[in-house]
């Protein structure tokens, strides 16, 4: 079962410190991508615990009201709108956690799975479909017990630090610290009460409410008594009944200074004889509930010490053991919607008598893929051909078979792409050099296009957009020489950070271009940037030279790939019109910009599979017989066996 309770207690310190060496680029550039979305955080048991303090994070650091969630609440709850899921879990072999990633997966909402072991099922899922960026650390100690210790301290630090890593500089619980706390807990009167059998509530302010949550959970698992949280004032409507009753409950007070003028006010009503274990937290959001937690495992330690018991290694019964392992892939279908998948992502909240209309715009435009041969195909890069969170590691890897294959065909592919020579290297890098001449790209948004094997020519800059970058620098929506904005011919991109709101931001520069009257400008958002584009660029030029190329249809002989076809993303335009279809988001044009892939695949992983499903014939591409009836059978509900 792993180490004595009071012996992974002990290793917190030194957890910490491994946390605070740890690289957590990765993790912060994840976090940043679902800066401008609420997020569920889904965990079970002491993963619930770094759930409800990864929600408590987001909202503060980006305003974005979130919440924790099991994960059967996220199993039998929402399902759409603009939030991402996080799912934590140490070993990442939790059925629950992995049929709710499962349930859960969609378009590309900046979701991630985090775990403490770099191989297991949860992230194995999340590689393969796409479903969320996986990201791990390799724990380097023994498993908790039965209880979670060290690697709920840890997964709370690393997302600390992620979110707020000035919080940790100072301040972290050390072996000093945990001395301390424990000979003042062994004297406690409080705890001595808690000892013989006293229920306990558990009360907090502005600090403490991931504590409360921890200390709940372990009094509960570990079966050492009733035990209520509450907040200060909803404790005031009512719940004070409790305090008069002849056997008294152990209220522990949690709150930091910016609670103290409402602890004294609750706590000074008390009745004299109610015991009372205040704990002092610190002020800052990040620092102050991971203390919290700490203390909360001290004083289950000092409990099950006093009444000779190791609760990190307690005697499972069997029926513990066969509840645990319940499986609820089936609970999961029965709240999966009746709507298909591709027409939920087509139509959110689409209406059963709506479907047979939907269900026939569907089929004509798989009709028109069956009967389409291809010369080219257009991709979009960032969302398409990698994850947005993990664009510095350039293509996915699971793509550049496929891309040689259809390029060794004689198939000509072209990337639309907002970047600039940056894409130049890293497809330089991964694409075989024999077939550069065959790769056409689109820089800047269009702005400068050539063979991948041609010389970079970088395009001038539209002098036009000085004006809008003084007009919001007056306007304080960005800052001048602070914020990342990227001139490339006729394409600003402007890098969203925590103090840029993406929409505010889009409104702003939509309200420029119309009173600026600079007609066929558009403004576009990416899962990382909102790029703004003059009348003279755009994917969709991608698209026409590269058919003025080839001598091909733009509409039923180039193929298009994109993550962002809905009205206000950055590639709305390329797959608005002829053959596009999506990764991710799509707008809700009945002839154009389907998402046609098995539910639980998404962005690198759905580019993937449409790419597969492509063979050659005659020189050109088609999407296989197999491809066809898979998706006509996921529209019909039909189940389609090999």
């Amino acid at each position: 079962m792993g180490k004595a309770y009071s012996e992974e207690v002990s290793s917190i310190p030194q957890t910490l410190q491994w946390t605070i060496g740890q690289n957590i680029t990765v993790l912060e550039r994840c976090i940043r991508s679902c800066a401008d979305k609420s997020v569920v955080a889904i965990g079970s048991g002491g993963s619930f615990t770094a759930a409800a303090y990864v929600a408590g994070l987001h909202e503060r650091k980006y305003g974005k009201l979130s919440r924790a969630a099991t994960p059967l609440d996220a199993i039998t709850g929402v399902h759409g709108g603009d939030f991402a899921s996080i799912y934590l879990s140490a070993e990442g072999r939790n059925n629950d956690i992995l049929v709710a990633a499962q349930a859960h997966c969609g378009s590309d909402k900046g979701s991630i799975a985090l775990t403490l072991v770099p191989a297991n099922p949860l992230l194995a899922y999340c590689e393969s479909s796409g479903a969320a960026t996986p990201v791990y650390f390799d724990i380097p100690w023994q498993k908790d017990g039965y209880l979670a210790t060290n690697t709920l301290v840890a997964m709370m630090a690393l997302f600390g630090r992620a979110y707020f890593d000035g919080a940790f500089v100072t301040g972290l619980p050390d072996n000093q610290w945990i001395t301390a706390r424990r000979e003042e807990l062994a004297i406690s009167d409080a705890v001595s009460h808690i000892v013989c059998g006293s229920d306990v509530i558990v009360l907090y302010g502005a600090a403490g409410k991931v504590a409360a949550i921890d200390l709940e959970s372990k009094f509960a698992e570990a079966a050492l008594g009733p035990c209520q949280v509450v907040d200060y004032r909803q404790f005031a409507h009512g719940r004070h009944l409790q305090l008069a009753q002849r056997k008294l409950p152990v209220v522990i007070a949690l709150g930091s200074e910016e609670d103290e003028q409402l602890m004294q006010a609750s706590l000074g009503h008390f009745p004299v004889t109610v015991p009372i274990l205040r704990i002092q937290l610190p002020t800052e959001y990040a620092l102050s509930e991971l203390v919290g937690v700490v203390y909360a495992m001290l004083i289950v330690e000092a409990v099950s010490l006093a009444r000779q018991i190791d609760v990190g290694q307690p005697d499972v019964p069997a029926f513990g053991r066969a509840l645990y392992g319940t499986d609820v892939r089936d609970t999961a279908r029965r709240y999966s919607h009746m709507v298909p998948p591709m027409l939920r992502q087509k139509v959110p909240g689409l209406q059963m008598e709506q479907v047979p209309a939907w269900v026939h715009a569907a089929d004509a435009f798989i009709a028109r893929l069956d009967q389409a041969r291809f010369a080219g195909i257009v991709c979009d890069f960032d969302g398409t051909c990698c994850y947005t969170p993990r664009r510095w590691e350039g293509i996915d890897h699971r793509l550049i078979d496929e891309f040689t294959r259809i390029l060794h065909a004689g198939i000509k592919v072209a990337f639309a792409t907002g970047r600039g020579d940056s894409i130049k290297t890293t497809l330089c890098d991964k694409l075989p050099a024999q077939y550069w001449a065959r790769v056409f790209m689109g820089y800047f948004s269009g702005s400068s296009i050539s063979w991948l094997d041609e010389e970079f020519r970088e395009p001038a800059v539209d002098a036009r957009f000085s004006q809008l970058r003084s007009w919001l620098i007056e306007h304080c929506l960005i800052s001048g020489g602070l914020t990342d904005v990227k001139l490339g011919g006729g394409q600003m991109s402007i890098r969203l950070s925590d103090s840029l709101p993406r929409d505010a931001l889009t409104s702003a520069i939509a309200f420029w271009i119309d009173a600026a009257g600079y007609a066929g400008w558009r403004v576009f958002c990416s899962g990382h940037s909102v790029d703004v584009l003059t009348e003279a660029v755009g994917k969709r030029v991608v698209v026409d030279r590269l058919s003025e190329q080839l001598g091909a249809d733009p509409n039923d002989e180039i193929l298009r790939i994109g993550d962002a076809g809905h009205f206000s993303g950055n590639d709305y335009e390329l797959l608005s019109s002829g053959l596009g279809l999506s990764v991710a988001m799509t707008s809700p044009l009945k002839a154009s910009c389907w998402n046609l892939l098995p539910e639980g695949l998404h962005g690198a992983a759905g580019t993937h599979y449409y790419l597969s499903a492509l063979e050659i014939e005659n020189g050109k591409a088609r999407f296989s017989e197999k491809f066809i009836k898979d998706v006509r059978a996921m529209l019909l509900q039909v189940e389609v066996r090999p």
